[in-house]
């Protein structure tokens, strides 16, 4: 792992079926920083990155060396970045998960659950079993 890598002091334990944006949301207002900010800091982005959008597709899946990454600021292990994510649940409250899983499948996989996933939302599951859209209550 990068030397540039540092554990964060400040980091909020996920509650239970709350997604990855609403955690990352936790995590900036903790530390009094922007959401692009605590994603950088918790190294969603590569380090040395001078610039990191999260895609569409963020909160669905985290490949290998970003779930590293992130274990390595956070604390939190690959199993607790997991499950704060959409795909934790394929093949329970969502349709089964691709077989392979790189973007094109994920983009697929995401459109065939028919959710709207821009940046702004905050998916919980209880709020994915009522409207199927992907929008969340205010108790995440």
């Amino acid at each position: 792992m990068s030397e540039s890598l540092r554990r964060l002091a400040l980091v909020p334990e996920p509650y239970p079926g709350e997604s990855l944006l609403s955690w990352v949301d936790a995590l900036a207002r903790l530390n009094r920083i922007s959401r692009l900010h605590a994603l950088r800091f918790s190294a969603f982005a590569r380090p040395g990155g001078s610039t990191y959008r999260p895609s569409v597709r963020f909160g669905t899946h985290l490949p290998t060396g970003t779930m590293a990454r992130v274990g390595v600021t956070t604390g939190l292990s690959a199993g607790e970045l997991r499950r704060i994510t959409l795909m934790h649940y394929a093949d329970g409250v969502l349709a089964g998960a691709p077989s392979s899983v790189n973007h094109r499948t994920i983009a697929m996989w995401l459109h065939r659950q028919r959710l709207a996933q821009p940046l702004r939302s905050r998916a919980c599951p209880a709020c994915l079993v009522e409207n199927g859209n992907g929008g969340c209550c205010d108790g995440v």
